[in-house]
């Protein structure tokens, strides 16, 4: 199946193409500045393989096909589709295992906290209006904010206290962990998710997006976007 010529930015590429199921939250838009691309064709694939994964497959197995692409393919990411938590519970073992970390009230607001992590420290703090931060919150009074560099171990007890102020506790109405940290083990609730995506480049103005389809835990489609950089 092919589907041609739709414009897009990097950044609907990399975030939101396979991100925005009908049935799931919409992600927020991290705060980058993406070059524009151009969406050339589509392919689906039901049977048989692509890239060393094989439909049917389960989660599990295909978390470590993905992580044999970083070295083959050079593949740096992966996001999971509605992997979203109404407070903390249970995150504690979980959280240091991804680079995204989303707090936000239900209804999404300007003020809704976007946490990257690289290579186990919180490298940036934004709004989602835009406005970077060197800690979260910015004014803390008695509480242990956030800072840039704290390790992502740290993170959950640092939130755990800030969760119980009166003054935050609805930006712990959604909890996304977005992108999986591919140097870490694999997350078994991953399992859950009906879609996981990537993308990565093929020379230098040409890329690929992959969404990994699933149901009741296994591999059942993979869908490829194919892309060139204008």
């Amino acid at each position: 199946m092919k589907k041609h010529y739709v414009l897009l930015t990097f950044l609907s590429l990399v975030l939101f193409l396979g991100g925005c199921l009908n049935d799931q939250p919409k992600e927020p838009t991290l705060i980058v500045d993406p070059p524009p691309v151009l969406l050339i064709s589509t392919d689906t694939i039901k049977t048989g393989g692509y890239m060393g994964f094989d439909i049917g497959e389960g989660a599990e197995e295909t978390y470590y096909h993905v992580k044999a692409l970083q070295i083959s393919s050079g593949v740096t990411y992966l996001n999971i589709v509605g992997n979203v938590f109404e407070g903390l519970n249970g995150l504690e073992e979980r959280m240091p295992l991804y680079q995204s970390v989303f707090l936000d009230e239900r209804r999404g607001t300007d003020s809704g906290i976007q946490l990257s992590l690289v290579e186990g420290r919180v490298k940036s703090i934004f709004l989602n209006s835009g406005k970077k931060l060197n800690q979260w919150p910015e004014k803390p009074r008695s509480l242990p904010a956030v800072n840039i560099g704290d390790a992502a171990e740290t993170l959950y007890h640092k939130l755990e206290k800030i969760s119980a102020d009166k003054a935050y506790k609805n930006k712990f109405e959604y909890i996304s962990l977005l992108t999986k940290d591919l140097t870490k083990a694999y997350d078994p609730p991953m399992a859950d998710a009906p879609q996981w995506y990537f993308a990565y480049t093929l020379g230098e103005d040409k890329m690929d997006e992959v969404k990994l389809n699933f149901k009741e835990g296994k591999l059942y489609e993979i869908l490829i976007n194919h892309y060139q950089r204008y």
